[in-house]
């Protein structure tokens, strides 16, 4: 888990996204987690959908970042993951891109 002290410079607004509101510029900005929530799903949206696309995004910072072996574990999960999500299932086209990300990462992983 990622932690700091102190304050952190975001763009401001960013607690809006989250529904929460903004803190006054003088208010303590401190990270205990003691009022964190969790982002809000849409109606249709489970939380495995949640962690599919969580999945996705880090398999695809890996694989932007050269760390073939690493976003391939991702990618695998998310496929995984999907598979076995009956509310939103994966789409044809979704899931050939996805596969053809897989087999890229598996050819840079045998370099």
């Amino acid at each position: 888990m990622f932690r700091t002290s102190g304050r952190v410079l975001v763009e401001a607004g960013w607690r809006e996204v989250y529904g929460q509101e903004a803190r006054p510029s003088g208010a303590d900005d401190d990270d205990t987690g003691g009022d964190q929530q969790l982002p809000r799903l849409e109606q249709d949206e489970s939380v495995e959908t949640k962690k599919a696309a969580y999945l996705y995004n880090v398999a695809q910072a890996y694989r932007q970042g050269g760390k073939c072996r690493d976003a391939l574990f991702f990618y695998k999960r998310y496929l995984a993951l999907k598979d076995a999500d009956t509310a939103k299932p994966l789409s044809a086209e979704k899931r050939e891109q996805t596969q053809r990300l897989i087999t890229e990462q598996e050819d840079c992983v045998k370099k």
